[in-house]
């Protein structure tokens, strides 16, 4: 008889164990509708600390969090509660009809060509981009008045963070006019288009005179 029960306790673990391992843990809800899980937090939360640092492990962006003048940036809490703000909006802008579809679509689309093109600079040039103590050191002694107050640490980051944004505006645009240099462009359609428009609002504006 014990050795039944022991065999039902067993086969009742082994049913519930796993399904508590794959319930999805989640960090808000939206009107007990809808819910943020965990995964797409940490995906999001991540991906910000990415870009902003140029750190891909997330050991070390939790390490970077706990450090003084960071705390606030890479706030989780802080973070979670934009994201809530963000996606509550966002289905608001999707669930109006007053909106001019047509130019919401096209807004969309503009924005996700140059999401594209950002994130791919950013990868393309993240390990090329490197910013020597030299020029830390050259900032700081031209700019002490701006960094009083802050500790060595925070000057210090503040500082390769600038001239790192710098290097990657300089290397980004000097990639995309080396990448446009390689394709047969011609921009006389818009000339034409300007030109020929410009003549007929011309011709139109003399028969109003002429009435």
């Amino acid at each position: 008889m014990k050795i039944k029960h022991l065999l039902i306790i067993s086969i009742t673990a082994i049913l519930i164990i796993p399904q508590l391992s794959c319930k999805k843990e989640w960090a808000a809800s939206i009107d007990d509708s809808s819910k943020i899980y965990m995964d797409e937090f940490n995906k999001f939360y991540y991906l910000q600390a990415k870009i902003l640092f140029n750190i891909d492990s997330p050991e070390e962006v939790d390490k970077l969090a706990k450090k003084p003048g960071y705390e606030d940036v890479l706030n989780k809490s802080k973070f979670l509660e934009n994201l809530v703000a963000q996606k509550i909006l966002y289905q608001k802008a999707m669930d109006d009809k007053t909106i001019d579809k047509d130019e919401f679509n096209t807004y969309i689309e503009f924005a996700k060509i140059q999401s594209v093109n950002q994130f791919y600079l950013g990868n393309k040039f993240k390990d090329r981009i490197k910013v020597t103590n030299e020029e830390i050191d050259m900032a700081y002694s031209q700019n002490r008045s701006r960094y009083a107050g802050m500790t060595a640490e925070q000057a210090t980051s503040d500082i390769r963070q600038q001239i790192s944004a710098m290097k990657f505006r300089n290397e980004s645009n000097m990639y995309v006019r080396n990448l446009m240099d390689e394709h047969k462009i011609n921009y006389d359609g818009l000339k034409e288009y300007e030109k020929k428009h410009s003549e007929i609002s011309g011709a139109e504006n003399k028969q109003e005179e002429n009435k």
